[in-house]
């Protein structure tokens, strides 16, 4: 029996990568997880949700707080493998930059 499986990939263009740098990085402090110093890092739902909404949902989960007592709590679950290509494209516009500006010392250097 033979099977195929097909992908497709829909990229979206990357407006304003910008906006990756608008945002940031928090360092929360959590003692229940082994982590090293009970740090985790991480990004605020709502700031990503501001910049890139299509990267924020909101999922209901069902919470204990009490003996045989739950209630439905939403909370906002950040698409992080979505985040990965606005990151990247980001980064590259930098890169760009970076050599833009590499060039221009390089001319006025020379000048002097």
């Amino acid at each position: 029996m033979t099977c195929l499986f097909t992908t497709t990939f829909i990229f979206a263009q990357v407006d304003n990568p910008n906006k990756v740098i608008k945002l940031d990085p928090n360092v929360h402090l959590i003692s229940e997880l082994k982590l090293d110093h009970n740090k985790e890092y991480g990004l605020k739902a709502k700031d990503i949700q501001d910049l890139f909404p299509s990267l924020v949902k909101e999922k209901r989960v069902n919470e204990r707080f009490g003996k045989n007592a739950y209630r439905t709590k939403v909370i906002k679950v950040i698409d992080e493998k979505a985040l990965i290509p606005v990151m990247a494209a980001s980064i590259k516009k930098q890169d760009v930059a970076v050599d833009i500006l590499k060039s221009k010392l390089v001319t006025i250097e020379k000048e002097m």
